[in-house]
């Protein structure tokens, strides 16, 4: 019993000398719950990417993700463009809401070469430990930075509307909502031959009567493409049908005519005119029978179901008829 004892005082003595050597401390740190905001941008520059583009010299000019690289240490000549549209926006909404980061999430995106115009391309944003709630007041303080030049915005790139606070369902469902929605473009198209309006009749009646139908039953031309060259080390091979609603030309001089045409989400406009070597079918390289290749491409209408889009109706025309016989480029101010 005396031993026991003698053990058990011992084993107490111990378990103090060992707390008073070991010290433990604690860091506590708290962060605000994301929050989100939906906008519509209009992308006004043919330099300005999505999201920033940073090129891998070694691994063809491919883009990364920024965020998971020093930005702000690398060479200017490794850049693609000026500020992304994301930048713009996030440098805004940093300042404003005193946020520590500012994520945008788009409905799709476009050719860093390519203007959205239009109604706008819809996008969600994810706004990281916000020191300031959102409010109406600070919602047209965040639009009117970006709108009026301000910031990293002063050449006039972008410009957004419909700026509303939103929940994290919005910006969960934007993939899906990019591969429904349907497009509609404006691009110049140039062509190694001379073509008449007749030819470009002839490929508006190819187009009305291509025979085929879409997913819901509307009338439409059909395409195959097969994964463009300009992106096959990030895309997997794959023959893809598109749709093409709406195409309709205007001739602006024997070489030039501006081509406007409705697709579905995923269509590869630019593959649609020059083929890309066969590998969309049919083009309309294919239909004219000569060369051709887009020299501007815009989108001019984002048809969804979000705050500030439209439906799709497929009899639309988006070239006035009384014009379409009209062979000079009256018709393109407004690209």
């Amino acid at each position: 019993t005396n031993e026991r004892m003698q053990l058990e005082t011992r084993l107490i003595e111990f378990q103090r000398d060992v707390a008073d050597k070991i010290q433990s401390s604690w860091i506590v740190s708290s962060e605000f719950c994301p929050v989100y905001m939906f906008g519509r941008y209009n992308k006004l520059a043919r330099d300005v990417p999505q999201s920033m583009w940073i090129i891998d010299s070694a691994n063809n000019g491919v883009a990364h993700d920024a965020t998971s690289l020093d930005v702000d240490n690398m060479p200017l000549q490794q850049r693609k463009g000026r500020n992304s549209v994301e930048e713009i926006v996030a440098h805004a909404v940093q300042k404003v809401l005193q946020c520590t980061e500012c994520r945008l999430h788009a409905c799709g995106r476009e050719d860093i070469d390519v203007r959205c115009l239009g109604n706008g391309r819809p996008f969600a944003l994810e706004i990281l430990n916000a020191q300031l709630p959102i409010t109406a007041e600070r919602i047209q303080l965040i639009m009117s930075a970006i709108n009026s030049c301000e910031g990293l915005n002063t050449e006039g790139d972008i410009r957004i509307s419909r700026l509303a606070k939103a929940n994290k369902s919005l910006w969960e469902g934007m993939q899906k909502m990019a591969e429904e929605k349907k497009k509609a473009y404006c691009c110049a198209v140039w062509t190694d031959r001379a073509v008449d309006r007749a030819a470009l009749q002839q490929i508006e009646q190819m187009a009305r009567g291509g025979h085929g139908v879409d997913e819901f039953g509307v009338p439409c031309l059909e395409i195959t493409q097969r994964t463009p060259l300009r992106v096959l080390h990030r895309r997997s091979l794959l023959d893809r049908k598109r749709h093409i609603y709406n195409l309709e030309t205007v001739l602006l001089n024997p070489h030039y005519f501006l081509l406007r045409l409705t697709t579905s989400a995923g269509t590869y406009v630019k593959e649609f005119v020059h083929g890309d070597l066969g590998r969309t079918t049919p083009s309309v390289c294919a239909m004219l029978n000569c060369q051709a290749d887009i020299l501007q491409l815009d989108v001019v209408r984002l048809y969804d179901d979000l705050d500030g889009g439209d439906h799709f109706i497929s009899s639309h025309s988006i070239i006035d008829s009384t014009n379409s016989n009209d062979n000079s480029s009256s018709n393109s101010s407004s690209y």
